[in-house]
């Protein structure tokens, strides 16, 4: 997919886009063929919009949801360091924008 940076080439500042990103975020933290440092970028791309239209505001809460998706990734990637393995992917129940209550915490702090 075509990544888009705050440099060139960024898409307009819109909130279904910003959940957009966080969504393609959310499905790269959990695809076994993607690595989580492509999550990372695009949770990344979805923060640094959603502080463009809603001020760096870090209680609210679309600021706080894709906030939470990067912790999610540090644990599982910091929970991996020194084993020589790949970070464990994270995954969802049933709610598909990986809200909180969607993630399986035991497998984010393994």
């Amino acid at each position: 997919g075509e990544e888009y940076d705050d440099d060139n080439n960024a898409p307009p500042d819109h909130p279904t886009i910003a959940s957009l990103l966080h969504v393609l975020g959310n499905v790269h933290a959990r695809s076994d063929e993607s690595s989580n440092d492509e999550a990372r970028r695009w949770y990344e791309s979805s923060l640094a919009m959603k502080k463009r239209l809603y001020g760096n505001r870090s209680y609210h809460p679309e600021i706080g949801r894709t906030l939470n998706g990067l912790a999610l990734l540090l644990l599982a990637d910091a929970s991996s360091f020194g084993r020589g393995g790949h970070a464990p992917k994270l995954s969802g129940g049933g709610d598909p924008d990986g809200r909180a209550e969607g993630t399986d915490w035991d497998v984010a702090l393994r």
